[in-house]
């Protein structure tokens, strides 16, 4: 019985230090992209990554993604060479000098993001994300660290900017007496370029035409990317 009292002790010590343990905080600067670039040129873009005093020593990879987003939330994601087939892909565009950086506690590094635009780059916007994330998950504190993800959005200078949608998907949730009616609409981009504040309007009919009921959404706050799809929700009341 006292072997088992000391155990237990032990065991919620153990808790108890994991819990306190100092997470380890990546500030990355310059953490978006966003430039109107000219086919044929080349740009730098000036970063720093850096950890508090505080800190442990903690290893980061640098991985440059395709640029995708989730459908319910519109939240930004990278997208794997395999997955990334847009013909909108800034991915193979974007090169870092290293695509590893060890921080010592307290300590700040500039480094450059070089973007070389082909002098065939064609119209609208092209579009990559930057990952930046602990090396090895699962060791010393880095493990516990945030990745930051850096969008990159670039518009071709002197094209045209094609910026429509259309809507792939209606659904509309379980109708009850007295309470809201949630219609979910699905839009797509299908222009060339991105687009901020994009809203979901709703209007019920009645059999002759009258309206019976509309709602709007709040406009949407992340952008939508070429090719990419997000669902508003709407209630109607």
């Amino acid at each position: 019985m006292k072997n088992s009292y000391w155990l237990l002790l032990f065991t919620l010590f153990l808790v108890a230090v994991f819990i306190i343990s100092p997470i380890t905080a990546l500030k990355v600067e310059g953490a978006k992209v966003l430039l109107d670039v000219k086919p044929g040129t080349t740009y730098i873009f000036p970063m720093a990554v850096s950890i508090k005093a505080d800190d442990s020593a903690s290893e980061y990879s640098i991985d440059i993604l395709g640029f995708g987003q989730t459908l319910d939330a519109g939240m930004y994601e990278g997208l794997s060479a395999g997955k990334d087939t847009s013909p909108y892909s800034a991915r193979s565009f974007i090169t870092f000098p290293s695509s590893t950086i060890r921080l010592q506690p307290g300590e700040r590094k500039e480094f450059n993001a070089t973007i070389r635009i082909p002098k065939d780059v064609g119209a609208g916007g092209r579009y990559a994300v930057v990952l930046i994330h602990p090396a090895a998950a699962g060791t010393g504190q880095a493990s516990f660290a945030t990745a930051v993800l850096v969008p990159v959005m670039l518009t071709v200078e002197g094209t045209k900017l094609v910026e429509t949608g259309a809507i792939t998907g209606v659904s509309v949730g379980e109708v009850i007496a007295g309470k809201p009616i949630v219609v979910a609409t699905t839009l797509q981009n299908t222009g060339n370029h991105h687009y901020y504040g994009a809203i979901n309007q709703v209007s019920v009919r009645d059999p002759s035409g009258r309206e019976i009921g509309s709602a709007q959404s709040d406009p949407f706050a992340r952008a939508v990317i070429p090719g990419q799809s997000v669902r508003f929700e709407t209630q109607l009341t």
